[in-house]
């Protein structure tokens, strides 16, 4: 994905808070995933990622900068969030995985 607007998208848990929930406009699990110069704004998660949410078999490369405005994860991670390595990108930070 390059040169996307991600707006106002959600993820939303099961009932029994089980499973779901995660990575309010993206959530890559096991697939390959690119994502530059992308805008996430106001996207929001009942768990973890609220831009975003990849898991650690998924190769992703991530490079936004400072394009991620007024997300909201209801866990720990407001940003992009890598489960299984427990990492929280947040405005500014770059990464890369397992590519």
């Amino acid at each position: 994905m390059v040169d996307s607007i991600f707006k106002k998208n959600k993820a939303i848990s099961t009932a029994s808070g089980i499973g779901g929930g995660g990575g309010g406009a993206i959530g890559a699990f096991g697939s390959d995933v690119l994502v530059l110069s992308s805008v996430f704004e106001l996207n929001e998660a009942t768990r973890d990622g609220g831009a975003a949410m990849f898991d650690a078999s998924s190769g992703a490369w991530y490079n936004n900068k400072e394009l991620l405005f007024g997300n909201d994860g209801d866990d720990d991670c407001d940003g992009v969030t890598v489960r299984d390595d427990f990492a929280c990108f947040n405005v500014g930070e770059n990464f890369s995985f397992q590519l």
